[in-house]
């Protein structure tokens, strides 16, 4: 039992050493640091809000750098910014719809991308099949700030859908049907399928969400999150090496620190 104790100890103290808040060093690219895995990992703001309708958010014009994959690694790399919104789907993570930007496992180049699904167990879907949120890239990047916004739109010639828009213009729609659950908050986020990958950006260039906005049904008014200047945000997955803090009422900082 001692030797148990004592193995035990050095290897939290192993562990310990690699996740020295000192390692936070601003860098252009990543280097390699976790083992691949198949889990997704995030660091994330979340409103939540019964009926919302609508999540808004500037993106800034910053390339995601993925970290490299060690030799041998069969598990892709990948990093995306999103804005999304979220709904009960029993902890299956489906219930979603998102817009953003990043780049994908197969591509290294910049894109815009999108996704959404649902889940069969969610109340309201028992009658439509599951379905996947796998990120689907639409277009190219334009290296340019931009504003990203799904909405719900009221449609009088035909049924309702939400409009996934950047910079006002509708790239992607779901029609409402479909997104049979119930939506119950607005998240901004960065992801990647691989923590071995990172999220936004560096210590030293952190990727900046900004002009935050939410909007519930009644009279179609934006609403700013009023979050506290200076926190953590709701998760950060791994912590370190993902990094996710509020730097104003409605604006963001996600970044990876340097490994």
């Amino acid at each position: 039992m001692r030797f148990l104790r004592a193995l035990v100890a050095i290897i939290v103290s192993a562990a310990s050493a690699l996740f020295v808040p000192a390692s936070e060093v601003s860098a252009g690219h990543y280097t390699y640091c976790y083992p691949e895995t198949n889990y997704a990992f995030a660091a994330q703001k979340r409103t939540r809000s019964a009926g919302i309708r609508g999540i808004s958010a500037e993106l800034e014009a910053q390339n995601l750098y993925p970290c490299a994959l060690p030799p041998g690694a069969t598990r892709g790399n990948a990093t995306w910014v999103w804005v999304a919104l979220e709904g009960g789907c029993g902890g299956s993570g489906n219930c979603i719809i998102q817009i953003g930007i990043g780049k994908g496992t197969q591509d290294e180049r910049m894109g815009w991308w999108w996704a959404w699904g649902r889940h069969k167990s969610a109340p309201g879907c028992g009658s439509k099949p599951t379905r996947s949120p796998s990120a689907m890239r639409f277009a190219d990047w334009n290296a340019a700030q931009s504003k990203f916004q799904i909405v719900y739109v009221s449609a009088s010639d035909g049924p309702d859908y939400w409009s996934l828009r950047i910079d006002g213009v509708q790239k992607k729609k779901v029609y409402a049907p479909d997104i049979c659950w119930s939506v119950t908050s607005a998240d901004w986020f960065g992801e990647s399928p691989n923590r071995a990958s990172a999220v936004g950006g560096t210590l030293g260039n952190p990727f900046l969400v900004y002009a935050a906005r939410y909007r519930i049904p009644g009279d179609g008014t934006w609403y700013t999150p009023s979050w506290t200047d200076g926190q953590d945000c709701d998760i950060e997955n791994p912590r370190p090496p993902f990094r996710c803090r509020r730097v104003a009422h409605d604006s963001l900082h996600i970044w990876t620190m340097n490994r």
